[in-house]
This record gives C-alpha cells, sequence and structure tokens, in this order.
C-alpha cells in the first residue's frame, strides 16, 4: 500500500528529523516509510499521524 506520509508532512512544512525525534525512529526509517519501502506498524503511523495532526486515513 502507498502512503502520503510525505505529501502530508511537506504540506505542514514540518521535517523528517522533527517527525522521527517525535515518534521515537530513525530519520532514514522515516524516509524509508515515505518511499513505501517498508508497512509500518499500526503504532508507528498512530505516533506519525499525531505529530502530523492528521488521520492514519489520510496517508491513503
Amino acid at each position: 500500500m502507498e502512503f502520503k506520509i510525505k505529501e502530508i508532512r511537506l504540506s505542514k512544512g514540518i521535517t523528517q528529523k522533527y517527525v522521527a525525534k517525535k515518534v521515537g525512529i530513525s530519520q532514514s526509517y522515516l524516509s524509508n516509510l515515505e518511499k513505501n519501502k517498508f508497512n509500518p506498524s499500526a503504532e508507528i503511523m498512530f505516533k506519525i499521524a499525531d505529530v502530523l495532526k492528521c488521520k492514519v486515513d489520510d496517508f491513503r
């Protein structure tokens, strides 16, 4: 499944570094998620959504 994490993050002017730090993941892992190289756990998706102030469904 392709996620729109990067699109949403950029539209809000938030850096990968900021999101990764808040979520507790590495910036390289977040980058790979944005490139749809991994399927993240539901927990990670909810944490990213919380940082970006959106719903997980918005990533689809």
